[in-house]
């Protein structure tokens, strides 16, 4: 790949990441896109984040029950209700740890404005 053109690479590289399933734990070392399915009522886990930098979106794709994701640090539980609901996280370090931080969200419960970074 010639540095000439790396951004047009990177941006049409293939960024989707595997869901986990019911019970399954997100990855949190790349930046990516989780496109959740749901087959009942569901969980996720998603750890602190591997490095800063670190861009995941989260989307419902699928719907056939609420999924709920508990991220470890500042953010606490999302809710994800209907399809095509999202959020987008960032990874960030504060003064004690890496954290993600909410860039943004579209009819995810539990998003809080103290949870959004402004950009």
């Amino acid at each position: 790949m010639s540095s000439f053109n790396v951004l047009h690479e990177w941006s049409n590289a293939q960024h989707e990441i595997v869901d986990p399933g019911a019970s399954g734990v997100l990855p949190v070392s790349k930046t990516g896109i989780v496109n959740m399915t749901s087959a009942t009522v569901e969980t996720r886990t998603l750890a602190r984040p591997a490095k800063t930098g670190i861009q995941l979106t989260l989307m419902l794709y699928s719907d056939g029950g609420n999924i709920t994701v508990t991220v470890t640090g500042d953010v606490g539980a999302l809710t994800f209700a209907d399809e095509g609901d999202w959020v987008t996280l960032h990874a960030v370090e504060d003064t004690t740890a890496l954290n993600w931080a909410v860039l943004g969200s579209k009819g995810v419960g539990g998003v809080s404005e103290t949870d959004a970074v402004n950009v």
